[in-house]
């Protein structure tokens, strides 16, 4: 997951599109407003409720767990929500171990039952629920993420995300209908309960792929899938730090030239490729990046999955991060993790550990992940960033030092 937040409260290019409209224009609107007929569909209009875009690839909600106010990040790759630790010990909540898949490999947890959660003010009593470590989540925003809400709060439930405007609406199984510029696809779920959806990359045949609203990597594919496919032959190949429950993992990066869901195009695609693969039943995992590509509208009752291309005007920039370095968030500073290959960074002696204190004189602090500090990583190819480094781990002899990073990742740079 990524390591910053950025909230987009308005809809871009909106007052353009008001004033283009004439009065005779706005009365065959019959009453509604502008925001409801964007996305008609809907037997009634629905009700919006505002959540943070992380770093443009990751979903936060406010949500309740028992009597408590939690941020809680939504993810449709999870099939069952996750406690942290943390948060079940404040709710006495216990659980027995048990043993569940993550991205590559299987890690122990434990499992609790009847728990009572919300999302947007609507309760539901989860049979099961998962108690891991969040930390690494929590790592990667700088603060607490306590709760995981899965697709056992997405049953029986149409949910509509709007990207440009940064909210979500809850509506009954169903209700949505689509129409008018709306692209459907089928939706599936895997033996482990994976929400799957046919998507297509760099012209070959369309295969499935896990629709995960939680991963910050816009395309994650197994190694089989892309040795078979020889998606790799003639490419770029870099590396990249992915993250799950278990840690942090290096998997090759590489950049797609294109990505198809539903006859709809997306180009330039940064993509991971992971070698020990555990689903059985996709080849891939489509995150949030490219999700975000689209209004998307996802009811999993009615096994369908609505998307379209938003006017250019409301339309969110798939990021490249072209730095070469994995950080995690820290109080006073940002930690490398990982370093590239064929990077720049790598190129001029960059390590794991080392400890980014200012970018470009701006001291990174605790409010890092929720000012637009963050969007350094994504500056254009061919910029440079002066980042500046914590040099000594002794209070009294702080020293900082100043690299001036070229921002031209070999492998996603486009």
């Amino acid at each position: 997951m990524a390591s910053a937040i950025s909230r987009r409260l308005v809809l871009a290019g909106m007052g353009c599109i008001a004033s283009s409209l004439s009065a005779s224009n706005i009365k065959s609107l019959r009453g509604k407003t502008l925001s409801e007929t964007i996305w008609s569909g809907y037997a009634s209009a629905p009700r919006w409720t505002s959540f943070e875009l992380a770093t443009d690839d990751t979903i936060i909600v406010r949500a309740q767990a028992g009597e408590l106010d939690v941020d809680a990040v939504l993810d449709s790759g999870s099939a069952v929500s996750v406690l942290s630790s943390a948060l079940a010990s404040r709710l006495a909540i216990n659980g027995t171990d048990a043993r569940v898949r993550a991205t590559s490999g299987r890690t122990v947890v434990k499992i609790a039952r009847n728990v009572q959660l919300a999302l947007d003010g609507q309760p539901r009593s989860l049979p099961m629920v998962i108690i891991s470590d969040l930390s690494t989540v929590s790592a990667a925003f700088g603060r607490p993420i306590d709760l995981v809400l899965g697709l056992d709060m997405l049953a029986d439930r149409v949910l509509a995300l709007d990207f440009a405007e940064s909210r979500l609406a809850l509506a009954p199984s169903g209700s949505f209908t689509g129409g008018n510029g709306w692209a459907v696809l089928q939706l599936s779920l895997g033996t482990a309960r994976e929400l799957l959806v046919s998507a297509g990359v760099d012209g070959r045949p369309a295969a499935q792929m896990i629709l995960d609203l939680g991963s910050g990597n816009a395309l994650m594919m197994s190694s089989a899938f892309v040795d078979d496919d020889h998606l790799l032959e003639n490419r770029k190949v870099s590396t990249v730090a992915i993250g799950d429950m278990e840690g942090m993992h290096v998997a090759k990066a590489a950049m797609m030239d294109s990505v198809v869901l539903a006859g709809l195009p997306v180009a330039a695609v940064p993509s991971a490729v992971v070698e020990n693969w555990l689903s059985t039943s996709a080849v891939g995992n489509i995150g949030l990046p490219l999700i975000a590509q689209f209004d998307v509208v996802i009811d999993i009752t009615a096994s369908r999955l609505w998307l379209r291309k938003p006017e250019r005007s409301r339309h969110n920039l798939l990021l490249k991060d072209r730095t070469g370095l994995g950080v995690a968030t820290r109080p006073s500073g940002l930690t490398v993790v990982h370093v590239a290959s064929g990077s720049p960074a790598e190129r001029d002696g960059w390590k794991a550990g080392e400890q980014i204190v200012a970018i470009d004189g701006e001291p990174v602090g605790p409010g890092y992940t929720r000012s637009r500090l963050w969007r350094w990583r994504y500056r254009p190819a061919g910029a440079a960033v002066s980042l500046t480094l914590y040099l000594s781990t002794t209070p009294l002899a702080y020293k900082t030092s100043y690299k001036v990073l070229p921002l031209s990742f070999g492998a996603l740079a486009t």
